[in-house]
């Protein structure tokens, strides 16, 4: 907003004092913020004069301008009436305070809330499938050419905080829940839950949080115990080759597995051109409401020339009829998607380069004794 003062120049020749003062602009949107400056900057004074500055968005609520160019954050005296006031003062009659022609007054306005971008949470293509859910959302704001100075996404379950990102400056527009695998959504004991996204300004005015319910449905945490070599470990999060368990050709290996809203579970465990053997059916070990833990057994062939050293056996978790909600291989997947259902992407459902890596043969421990008989001469 830019207003020209005419005869201001004129006002202080002849009294100590006078006072300018602007039409009223009204806004659509209460004003919290106001900065008043002058285009071009604003003249020095001559000696023995000065103008006090002020701002207003109530009627006859002027706050005082301290220091022009600057936001003033208006508090309880925000509104949409916004005026300013110059107060010209002059010790010498013969002198005169003098304005620039433009002043020009910015209002900033509170944002709205952030457009959220979540997956159904009914139909095909419902739920994230990851149990670190990506937030996604927009800014908005009805000051033009504002931007996003900050946010804070809330994950609540029931009714409970289950994430607080706290405040997080910059433009950010989206949040990866749990992003260190902990199990916090796990352990809530559901698999629908609610996000709160706040945005802030560039001025650093809140927007009202933003609220939406969003389902998961996923594998959490495969854990690997191995027989031989002994061993029992999780398996990292994008572990690569050099980080997998070690297992021998042949070895058992039990996976346990966490999910989040899966009732049924089929596992895969490919390697080079087959599949490892399978011990018994994927039974629930642990449950917690929509929540359980798998466990599963699996074995290779214990001929290093069908599973040589090295090999990696693969994994493919499948839930709820959907393939692949787990992937543990070496495929790189493809880029990540700005659209559709990106929620689907399989790069959020790639844990690590696979299950486990071989090296020898169980054949290896075997030891072979001849026994015999002594014969009469």
């Amino acid at each position: 907003m830019s207003k020209n003062i005419e005869g201001l120049q004129d006002i202080g020749l002849y009294v100590p004092q006078a006072a300018a003062e602007s039409k009223i602009y009204n806004l659509a949107r209460e004003a919290t913020h106001i900065k008043l400056f002058i285009d071009p900057e604003l003249k020095p004074q001559e000696e023995g004069t000065s103008i006090t500055w002020y701002v207003s968005a109530q009627p006859d609520e002027w706050v005082e301008v301290k220091e022009l160019g600057k936001w003033i954050d208006l508090g309880e005296k925000k509104g949409t009436q916004i005026k300013w006031k110059a107060v010209l003062k002059t010790e010498n009659r013969q002198k005169t305070p003098i304005v620039n022609p433009d002043i020009v007054i910015v209002t900033n306005s509170k944002p709205n809330p952030p457009i959220l971008e979540l997956p159904p949470i009914t139909g095909n293509d419902m739920c994230y499938l990851t149990s670190s859910p990506e937030i996604r959302w927009k800014f908005s704001d009805p000051d033009p050419g504002d931007t996003q100075g900050g946010m804070q996404v809330i994950i609540k379950a029931n009714g409970t905080v289950v994430e607080d990102s706290g405040y997080i400056p910059g433009e950010a527009s989206s949040y990866i829940v749990d992003i260190n695998s902990t199990g916090k959504l796990y352990n809530t004991g559901t698999n629908i839950f609610t996000a709160e996204v706040i945005t802030y300004d560039s001025v650093g005015v809140p927007s009202d949080p933003a609220v939406g319910q969003f389902c998961v449905i996923a594998f959490d945490r495969p854990y690997a115990e191995i027989i031989t070599p002994a061993s029992s470990s999780f398996i990292p999060r994008n572990a690569n080759v050099s980080q997998l368990p070690s297992t021998k050709a042949g070895g058992l290996v039990t996976i346990k597995v966490f999910s989040i809203g899966v009732d049924t579970a089929e596992f895969k465990f490919p390697y080079l051109t087959r599949d490892s053997n399978i011990v018994g059916k994927p039974a629930v070990i642990e449950t917690q409401g929509a929540n359980k833990r798998w466990e599963i057994k699996f074995f290779t062939d214990a001929n290093t020339d069908i599973c040589p050293d090295g090999t990696i056996v693969n994994g493919y978790f499948n839930g709820n009829g959907r393939p692949d909600l787990m992937i543990l291989d070496q495929k790189t997947p493809a880029e990540k998607p700005t659209e559709g259902t990106w929620w689907q992407w399989e790069g959020y459902r790639k844990w690590a380069d696979g299950v486990v890596q071989i090296g020898e043969s169980v054949f290896n421990n075997w030891s072979v004794i001849l026994q015999g008989s002594k014969r009469d001469e």
